[in-house]
């Protein structure tokens, strides 16, 4: 088994107990050498995906990569995926993570305020979430570029035999993947939370 995550500000690979990261830069290049590496090591049958939120590029190169992987086995592999909204969800329903997940959108300093328990969003922009009173988790991405910003609201996931380890405000606890509501497809289709403007 394969668990990627190509939504963040770099790309996570959980595979055998090792833990592959790095940045998006050349990202056509070093994903493809990194997924045949580990295909050629040891054949898995299955590649677990969280899909977004991620910028345009990041997650059209992933998911090309990530398909072309799975035509050119010789065993068929069983591609499954999940927006960040739903993996969220389901940590926010079965666990301590508050109902409110402050997203960046990649666009300037815009975020999304999502809110799990009505399901819906606004857009906010980061002066004003220091004005939110409803309890809310970030990402490392925000700390990238937001100063003075309280650690404890981040959410950190981490990978162990098969498992999650989520780690919030000082809490940890271990989910097994297949607990959550991953969706099995024949391939992988990149999960824009914005449309990108082609013409």
């Amino acid at each position: 088994m394969l668990f990627i995550n190509i939504s963040w500000d770099f790309i996570s690979i959980f595979w055998d107990n090792i833990n592959y990261v790095f940045e998006n830069k050349n990202l056509e290049r070093a994903l493809p050498e990194i997924l045949l590496d580990i295909y050629k090591k040891k054949f898995f049958s299955k590649i677990f995906v969280i899909n977004w939120p991620w910028s345009f590029t990041s997650l059209r190169v992933s998911s090309l990569c990530l398909n072309a992987l799975n035509f050119i086995s010789d065993k068929k592999i069983v591609l499954s995926n999940i927006s960040k909204i739903d993996f969220y969800k389901y940590l926010v329903d079965s666990w301590t993570l508050p109902n409110v997940w402050i997203i960046y959108i990649w666009q300037k300093k815009n975020y999304w305020k999502y809110d799990f328990e009505k399901l819906s969003y606004e857009l906010i922009s980061w002066d004003l979430i220091y004005q939110i009173k409803e309890k809310y988790f970030i990402e490392n991405v925000v700390l990238n570029m937001i100063n003075n910003i309280d650690k404890s609201l981040v959410v950190h996931i981490n990978y162990f035999s098969d498992n999650l380890i989520i780690n919030f405000n000082n809490n940890e606890k271990s989910f097994k993947i297949s607990d959550f509501p991953f969706i099995e497809s024949d391939f992988i289709q990149p999960n824009y939370m914005i449309q990108p403007n082609i013409s």
